[in-house]
């Protein structure tokens, strides 16, 4: 990715509310800019569906969430190239860091999962950290459907995967419903994700993570 400032393509912020979400009252009916359908899902609605996954297959439960994570991501990351790379009139991969951080932000943002800071200062050691403040999964599950953002998790390593060309991993470290001020990811290959557990302390798998890559 390129990193110029003076690069930058001269169009705004495809993802600004006004422009990019658009209500038909007639039909009832939300799509994009470019015509893609858009649905509202209420917390109520993602509750009863983790809810009676959970009753109908109990263990498998979390398996099924991820799987549908994942394919929703990678979906919806082909979505994300497609469109932002039409409308800045380049690839996406040859706009710079800081401005695809922006995007995929914003992109979350405006489409409720929540505020996103995508952190790429370790991307030489083959790392990514996502932070989410407010996520729609985490805030709203309850202890006993672990208070993790599976689906988030299963999402971000879908699409990132896309985005990346390879298959990338994501542990969640840190928990919005389990009492931290955020959410906290970390994304890197899965076999440097082998044999850790969500919940284990954020700074110690960073520095681990970082430190093999290094002696590598």
């Amino acid at each position: 990715m390129i990193g110029y400032s003076h690069d930058l393509p001269p169009r705004g912020n495809y993802f600004n509310f006004n422009a990019y979400v658009r209500q038909d009252l007639r039909s009832g009916t939300l799509t994009n800019r470019v015509g893609a359908p858009l649905i509202g899902l209420t917390d109520e609605g993602y509750l009863a569906v983790v809810n009676t996954l959970r009753d109908e297959f109990a263990e498998d439960a979390s398996t099924i969430l991820k799987s549908l994570g994942t394919s929703w991501g990678r979906q919806a990351g082909e979505q994300f190239v497609r469109e932002t790379s039409a409308y800045y009139g380049r690839p996406l991969m040859e706009l710079p860091l800081a401005m695809v951080a922006s995007l995929l932000t914003e992109a979350f943002r405006h489409h409720g999962w929540g505020a996103f800071i995508f952190d790429f200062s370790r991307y030489a050691n083959g790392v990514l950290v996502v932070e989410v403040r407010e996520p729609f999964e985490g805030s709203i599950t309850k202890p006993e459907c672990e208070a993790l953002d599976t689906m988030l998790s299963a999402f971000l390593a879908g699409m990132l995967s896309y985005l990346a060309g390879r298959e990338l991993g994501c542990l969640q470290t840190d928990a919005r419903g389990r009492g931290a001020d955020a959410s906290r990811f970390v994304i890197t290959t899965p076999d440097r994700l082998a044999g850790r557990q969500s919940g284990q302390d954020h700074s110690v798998v960073l520095q681990e993570l970082c430190d093999h890559r290094l002696t590598t």
